[in-house]
């Protein structure tokens, strides 16, 4: 029943980060190209790699802190930050202990 139950925050935080790829290419970044680490999530959820769950968080921050270097912003980037930001703070599986 876990595993479940697992699948659905899993599922939500990966149409949260489709949904901030789109907000990066509407403001002209190739997210595929220039987020390596926004990359290794979506791969760590896609394949459901258990070991790197933990280590979501931190690859969020990496390029969540290369967006704020660029001055990139919009209401729909922002949001989509924020968004993933609450869903990872909520669900200890995507952070470290």
């Amino acid at each position: 029943m876990s595993s479940v139950l697992s699948k659905q925050p899993i599922e939500q935080l990966a149409e949260m980060l489709e949904r901030l790829f789109i907000a990066l290419s509407n403001l002209g970044e190739n997210p595929d190209k220039d987020y390596p680490y926004l990359i290794k999530v979506k791969n760590i959820l896609k394949s459901r790699d258990l070991k790197g769950f933990k280590n979501i968080e931190k690859h969020l921050m990496m390029d969540f802190r290369m967006i704020d270097d660029r001055q990139l912003e919009s209401s729909e980037l922002n949001k989509s930050i924020n968004d993933i930001c609450r869903h990872v703070d909520a669900n200890n599986m995507f952070r470290l202990g």
